[in-house]
């Protein structure tokens, strides 16, 4: 009967050192999980102005252009209007842009604010590289249909470059207000 109370406490302490080692194992990963989410705050508040000016002059940039076609007396002459605006104006644009650690850091962010920004840099680079490898001669000599298709790649990869950016900006906006609250003044 003895052995039987042994192997019962021994059973019960083997289950409590189990629940305590799980228990200090999920404080430990919440304390982390803080700390990550503090640091990706602390990031957000350091770029989310700087992200916004990028986000905000690339959609001005599409808003002019848009504005600016509607000007134009026929389609063609927008397309090509279009395009050749974007070969002026777009590869002069200084554009901040985060480093990898930064982006990095921002991953416990909510939403993929981190993907985002990566993905529509890496749209913005793809841009960059279409327009750079365009002269405004080829643009000017291709048919209607390949200079309505050209305006549709690099319009389109700029909107979904500015709609990720936009997201992104209110997600680091939010997670500077949670991490840095203006203080009142009563």
């Amino acid at each position: 009967m003895a052995d039987h109370w042994v192997e019962v406490a021994s059973a019960v302490g083997t289950v409590a050192a189990v629940v305590v080692a799980l228990w200090l194992s999920r404080t430990q990963q919440a304390r982390v999980d803080a700390d990550a989410l503090s640091k990706a705050r602390l990031h957000a508040s350091r770029i989310s102005a700087r992200l916004g000016a990028v986000a905000g002059g690339l959609r001005s940039l599409l808003d002019d252009a848009t504005s600016r076609a509607q000007e134009l007396p026929d389609s063609s002459t927008r397309v090509r209007g279009l395009i050749l605006m974007l070969i002026r104006v777009y590869p002069k644009m200084q554009l901040f842009e985060p480093d990898v650690e930064t982006l990095a850091a921002l991953v416990p962010l909510p939403n993929q604010c981190a993907h985002r920004i990566a993905r529509a840099y890496d749209l913005l680079h793809e841009l960059r590289a279409d327009v750079i490898g365009v002269e405004a001669t080829e643009v000017t000599s291709a048919s209607e249909l390949a200079q309505l298709k050209i305006l549709n790649v690099w319009t389109g990869k700029l909107a979904m470059a500015v709609t990720l950016l936009e997201a992104a900006v209110k997600q680091c906006e939010d997670a500077t207000e949670l991490g840095a609250p203006v203080p009142g003044y009563e």
